[in-house]
């Protein structure tokens, strides 16, 4: 096999696409970061949902860089965070589905996106056909009901288009 030049998502062939280009989404983007905290309380139910960042459409999640922070809470056994458009498209489990943080600890805020994903966009990930060019609410859903009260932190690191 001979010597070959392969390019990424993250460079692309310069012969085909500037590496500076607006559109090079992947070669020249804005990183942000956000940060969230949540106050579980004892008796929030089985569909509670806590909203912890809104997101234009086109940006792009880092999965490695986002992460959650949970205190123990034995009833949290299951929570899912998702994406929502909130006109009636809903991905419950799109970042993280069904994720055990009742120990507490340190958890991947999007360990449900599998690697051939990573790059795709919030509207991507909600499943849509297109970028509807809105913004994207990123929602925590509790599948089992609160049994105490806990703290749930996190960090989201994101990029949006541009340079």
């Amino acid at each position: 096999m001979g010597v070959v030049t392969r390019y990424t998502s993250g460079y692309p062939d310069p012969t085909k696409v500037s590496a500076f280009s607006r559109n090079a989404h992947e070669a020249v983007a804005n990183l942000k970061v956000s940060y969230f905290s949540i106050a579980a309380q004892n008796g929030d139910s089985i569909g509670s949902v806590f909203k912890i960042a809104r997101l234009p459409s086109n940006a792009m999640i880092f999965p490695g860089l986002s992460s959650l922070f949970a205190a123990a809470n034995a009833g949290l056994t299951s929570v899912s965070i998702g994406v929502n458009n909130n006109i009636g498209t809903k991905q419950v489990g799109a970042l993280q589905n069904a994720l055990n943080i009742a120990a507490g600890g340190t958890f991947a805020l999007a360990g449900a996106v599998a690697q051939a994903n990573y790059g795709q966009r919030l509207w991507q990930l909600l499943g849509l056909a297109s970028d509807p060019g809105m913004e994207l609410d990123l929602e925590i859903t509790l599948n089992a009901a609160s049994t105490a009260a806990s703290l749930i932190n996190g960090q989201l690191v994101w990029s949006v288009p541009g340079l």
